[in-house]
């Protein structure tokens, strides 16, 4: 079923490719989107009939009002999600200049690739959630296990490409994009540093979904956006760029604030246990990255430390 996501984007391009050869123009384009989406549902159906899986279209009433509130709030969790970086463009034309949209973009594409390593995971251990409450009544203690374990290795890998961005991001944006866009590296760590905290917490973000408490997760998203918005019109006239990003940072932090509350309380999570399993490794690549920076910003550091 992974292969349809690559099937879709191949067939997307290509249709457009041909659209645009051919000049169909913009319904053109919408076409392609149109035939690509199609040909992939058509894909899935034919792999579900080989694997032996039976689609049953006639649900009923109650399936259909399930499906509908979960479409629903994941349609507000989407959107809300949109409230984040793709407002923000908006914000900063209004309050500050160009040159800060152009910066600002450079910082989505950063993020960006920091979140396609950091989730590469995410989903894949839904089916063993999902088997984990079918057997067992009371799966707390079970779901807070996986949840350490694949935390530990999110929060390790999230907090060296935060530590990796801090010591060379400077360097890499001066190679890639020259010295006028050297704002985007303190703007890139104000924005990916929250996700230091947020991504350990995928295995009860999805462990929500399975308990069909996708509601909660929506409700977390739009506060969150909300704050965001309010944020950004208060700091962007003040700070500019910089100020879109501490209100995006603040945002996030509240973010993963609300959430630990939600899973304690609506979740049955243990927050306080899950977070002192990560108390020693924070120590760890707390002293990590002052080693790091002081050999990067000192050779004459390593020296000394070898003597």
């Amino acid at each position: 079923m992974k292969f349809s996501n690559v099937l879709n984007r191949l067939l997307s391009v290509g249709l457009m490719s041909i659209s645009l050869l051919f000049d169909f123009g913009l319904y053109g384009i919408v076409a392609s989107n149109v035939i690509s989406g199609t040909i992939v549902i058509i894909y899935k159906l034919i792999v579900l009939k080989i694997n032996g899986i039976k689609v049953d279209f006639r649900n009923s009433s109650h399936d259909y009002k399930g499906i509908f509130k979960f479409s629903l709030w994941t349609t507000l969790s989407t959107i809300a999600g949109r409230l984040i970086f793709n407002i923000m463009p908006t914000v900063l034309g209004i309050f500050s200049n160009s040159h800060a949209i152009a910066v600002f973009g450079v910082v989505i594409t950063l993020e960006g690739y920091s979140y396609t390593f950091s989730a590469a995971i995410n989903g894949m251990f839904m089916p063993k959630i999902s088997s984990i409450y079918a057997k067992n009544k009371s799966p707390n203690d079970e779901i807070l296990e996986l949840a350490i374990k694949v935390g530990k290795f999110q929060f390790g890998l999230c907090s060296l490409i935060t530590v990796g961005l801090i010591l060379v991001g400077k360097d890499f944006l001066t190679i890639w994009m020259g010295e006028n866009y050297l704002d985007a590296y303190i703007c890139s760590i104000l924005v990916i540093i929250p996700s230091v905290l947020f991504n350990p917490l995928q295995i009860a973000n999805t462990a929500m979904v399975v308990e069909n408490k996708v509601h909660l997760q929506a409700l977390v998203h739009v506060t969150t956006g909300v704050l965001n918005v309010a944020l950004s019109f208060i700091l962007v006239p003040m700070f500019g760029l910089i100020g879109a990003c501490y209100s995006i940072c603040i945002s996030y932090f509240f973010r993963v604030a609300i959430l630990l509350v939600v899973l304690r309380n609506k979740m049955e999570f243990n927050v306080l246990k899950f977070s002192k399993e990560f108390v020693t490794i924070t120590v760890r690549f707390f002293i990590l990255g002052i080693l790091l920076t002081s050999i990067r910003t000192s050779p004459n550091v390593l020296n000394n430390f070898v003597i």
